[in-house]
This record gives C-alpha cells, structure tokens and sequence, in this order.
C-alpha cells in the first residue's frame, strides 16, 4: 500500500481537471448536452412563494436544488464538457433566477416575519 503526502493529492487532482474554456455558455448549449437540467428547472417553476409569512430562497436552493444541479453541471458532471466555471455558472444563474424573491428570511439581514 502506497501512502500519498498532501502535495501529491492536490497536484495531481488539479493537473487532471480540463482548461477553463473562453466561450460564454448559453443555457440553451448546456441543456443540449446534459438535458436532465430541464427537470430541474421545471421542479424550481413549481416554487411559489406563500401568500403571506416567510420565505427563504437561498434555502430553497441550498437544501433542494444546488447539489442536484452540482452533479449535472460543474465540477462533479458526467459530461466532460461541462466540467467547468463557465458552464456552471451560467447553470447556477438561471437556475437560482426561477426562485421567488425572499421575504421576510434573514437573507438581508432583516429581521424575519413573525406570524401574529
């Protein structure tokens, strides 16, 4: 059994990732190439904000919907080409875009709705 040093680990894990590519990525290029995003994106379109007390995007996003999207765009996809900064972030955009707005969630530091 071989045992790793630290440096070794990080080196080879970042020698072995694909160069950032140039072009601006479109959604429409993204979900040609991995179109499981599209059930993403139709699960956020059913979000809807209550009528009344709070509502939490980011927790939305962070609990439900940012690892689903991880594991088919970034880093983590199975698809190669989409294996980078550029592709994920325009992903993650529109994608966190579907959500309603906040209200009344500590997001901004305002203090939450109480229900009465």
């Amino acid at each position: 059994m071989r045992v790793y040093r630290a440096d070794e680990i990080l080196l080879s894990d970042v020698d072995d990732l694909p160069p950032e590519p140039d072009k601006k990525w479109t959604w429409r290029e993204i979900v040609s190439l991995e179109p499981r995003l599209h059930t993403v994106e139709r699960q956020i379109k059913q979000i809807k904000r209550p009528a009344k007390g709070a509502f939490c995007a980011n927790h939305i996003w962070y609990h439900e919907f940012k690892s689903w999207m991880c594991t088919l765009v970034g880093w983590e996809s199975s698809t190669t080409a989409l294996r980078n900064r550029g592709a994920y972030d325009c992903a993650y955009e529109h994608l966190y875009r579907l959500l309603p707005d906040c209200r009344g969630c500590w997001c901004f530091g305002a203090e939450p709705l109480t229900e009465e």
